[in-house]
């Protein structure tokens, strides 16, 4: 009796960065994106050895054909792990960069998480954070004055969620 496995696809930090750059600025479905192609495993899986593969996938939302670099991942008992691990657009993929190798080095290239401190990661994550909680983004940031007296100005006295 052939054991039934459960595939789970996940998008890794690096494949979100890919998504964002290629569609523009955009955020990726994530839920949307590993359920189809959690789907899409399960139908062609059939107890093979693949381990690594690519696909094509129609992003309705930006209007452009993406293609997805899937490797397999960790297993856990029934369940068997798949990492979306790039992104770019169907039309930047060629047989010639596959064959030389360039795929796999973009693949195997990782975003590395940057500490506390560094103003630029700083002030690009409050500036996310007032665009999802505020609908709106500060376009600049004041310079050379304390932190409260900046905020003042930039918000009007108001403070975001992530302040409160």
């Amino acid at each position: 009796m052939r054991e039934m496995l459960i595939h789970r696809a996940v998008v890794t930090a690096e494949a979100e960065s890919d998504y964002i750059e290629s569609v523009g600025g955009k955020r990726l479905d994530k839920g949307g994106v590993c359920r189809e192609l959690s789907e899409y495993i399960s139908r062609r899986y059939a107890g093979g050895r693949f381990g690594y593969f690519r696909v094509k996938h129609i992003d309705e939302a930006a209007d452009k054909t993406l293609m997805l670099f899937v490797y397999r991942a960790a297993r856990l008992g029934i369940m068997q792990f798949w990492e979306i691990r790039g992104i770019c657009e169907a039309d930047d993929w060629s047989e010639d960069t596959e064959e030389s190798g360039l795929i796999r080095l973009w693949l195997k290239s990782k975003v590395e998480k940057l500490g506390k401190g560094d103003w630029v990661i700083e002030q690009a994550e409050r500036a996310e954070a007032d665009r999802i909680l505020m609908g709106w983004t500060v376009c600049g940031t004041i310079v050379g004055m304390p932190k409260e007296a900046r905020d003042a100005i930039e918000y009007g006295g108001n403070k975001t969620a992530a302040q409160k």
